[in-house]
């Protein structure tokens, strides 16, 4: 009778041990690293992005690590993103559809293009813009979109 909590206990400890491995490991969500990545590549590599890397197995493909890119420390999701471009190039707005839990969006030096309607952040409760500029039919409509 005395081995079943033992074995239950181990069961439990050899889980949370696995759970924080992959964490430790793999660190943020593929889906959005692979995101970040299509960003940085749209933008032509720029020497300001040099921290977000594809290799896998290092510390470089966890984009919470990544200069500009903060993560909530329980899902490791993106939480914050300070995006700075001084060429001002264009973005697609839809690039940054996949962060979900993103509750503070900084953009400088760039322009945002194709704007999906009623689409947007469900979390947002900062979105700073500097030197940037935004092409959409109803721009403001659309900003006020993605923060509901």
């Amino acid at each position: 009778m005395g081995y079943g909590w033992f074995i239950t206990g181990f069961i439990w400890a050899l889980a949370l041990f696995t759970v924080l491995e992959w964490k430790i490991c793999y660190g943020c969500w593929e889906q959005e690293r692979i995101s970040l990545l299509r960003i940085k590549a749209s933008l032509d590599n720029p020497p300001s992005l040099s921290s977000w890397r594809s290799a896998k197995g290092t510390n470089s493909s966890d984009c919470c690590l990544w200069d500009g890119v903060g993560c909530n420390p329980t899902t490791g999701k993106v939480a914050d993103l300070l995006f700075y471009y001084p060429a001002k190039p264009d973005i697609n707005a839809s690039l940054f559809l996949p962060f979900q839990e993103l509750r503070r969006l900084t953009l400088q030096g760039v322009h945002i293009i194709g704007c999906i309607q009623n689409q947007g952040w469900p979390n947002l409760e900062s979105l700073v813009i500097y030197s940037s500029s935004i092409s959409c039919t109803n721009s403001l409509e659309t900003v006020a979109a993605a923060m509901n």
